[in-house]
C-alpha cells in the first residue's frame, strides 16, 4: 500500500436557493440522511462522520460517463480494477447488501461511474472494470478516458483500491494501473480478491508472491474474499478511516 499526504480540502454549504443547510436538520440521525435523497446537502468540515453506522447503510446514488457532472463531496474513494476481478461482489460484502452494486456473470458490465452514498458527503466509487477484449474499441477507449479523467481531476479522492486476482496474481494491466497511479501521484491500496480459491497450503506463499510481483510484503496489501469474508472486516474499517478524513 502506498500513502501520501492527504490534500486539505475545503468543504463548503451550498448556496443555491433549494440546497439544505446544516441547521435545517440539526439533528437529522445519519441514517435518515441517507434515505432522505437529499443529494444537494453539503456538510461542512468536521462533521462527525459515525463510519460504524453508514458504511452498512450505503445506497446507490448517481451514474455518470461525464466526470464533470459528477458533483461535489467532502471525501471518496474508488476501487478500480480489470474486469471479472469480483469489483461489485467486493463492494456488496463490505456494505454488507446482496445488490448494491450489480453482479453480473457477463464481464464489462460496468460502463459508467457509480456513486454510492456512504455516509454524510462521502462517496464509494465503483469505476469500469478494464481489459475486457470483447467490447468494441472504440467503447474500451471511452471507459479509459473516463477513469483517467476521474482519477485525474478529483480533489477529493483519498484513496484508489486497486483489485487484483489473489489466484492469478496482477496482469500486465494491472501493473500498468498501478504504475501510472504512482506516475500521477495518487494514493492506491492493493485488493487481492478471490483468495479463498487458492489452496489452504498456498495462501501465505501466494500472498508472499503476489505482493512480491508489486515491490511490496504480504501484509501491505489487502488478502480479501467476498465469499468467506476473510478480510473483509479490516478492509471495511479501512474504508470508513479513509472517508472519515
Amino acid at each position: 500500500m502506498r500513502r501520501a499526504p492527504h490534500k486539505k480540502m475545503l468543504g463548503h454549504l451550498h448556496d443555491a436557493g433549494n440546497a439544505v443547510t446544516l441547521a435545517s436538520y440539526p439533528r437529522m440521525p445519519v441514517t435518515a440522511f441517507l434515505a432522505s435523497g437529499l443529494e444537494c446537502f453539503r456538510f461542512p468540515p468536521g462533521f462527525p462522520f459515525r463510519s460504524h453506522e453508514t458504511l452498512m447503510d450505503a445506497r446507490f446514488l448517481k451514474s455518470a460517463t461525464d466526470v464533470s457532472r459528477l458533483g461535489d463531496c467532502h471525501s471518496e474513494v474508488a476501487f478500480v480494477g480489470r474486469s471479472n476481478v469480483g469489483k461489485s461482489s467486493l463492494l456488496n460484502a463490505l456494505v454488507r447488501q446482496k445488490q448494491l452494486a450489480r453482479t453480473s456473470k457477463t464481464p464489462g458490465r460496468t460502463r459508467e461511474i457509480n456513486v454510492f452514498l456512504a455516509g454524510p458527503d462521502r462517496w464509494i466509487v465503483d469505476l469500469p472494470g478494464y481489459g475486457y477484449a470483447k467490447r468494441p474499441a472504440k467503447e474500451r477507449s471511452a471507459w479509459q478516458g473516463m477513469i483517467e479523467r476521474y482519477l485525474t481531476t478529483r480533489e477529493t479522492l483519498r484513496m484508489i483500491f486497486v483489485l487484483v486476482d489473489a489466484e492469478v496474481g496482477p496482469t500486465p494491466l494491472d501493473l500498468q494501473m498501478i504504475e501510472w497511479l504512482e506516475s500521477i501521484d495518487r494514493d492506491y491500496c492493493i485488493v487481492a480478491t478471490k483468495s479463498d480459491r487458492v489452496k489452504a497450503s498456498r495462501q501465505h506463499a501466494q500472498r508472499r508472491d503476489v505482493a512480491a510481483v508489486l515491490g511490496l510484503t504480504a501484509p501491505d496489501i489487502a488478502w480479501v474474499s467476498s465469499s468467506t469474508g476473510t478480510g473483509i472486516d479490516d478492509l471495511r474499517r479501512e474504508v470508513a478511516e479513509i472517508l472519515s478524513t
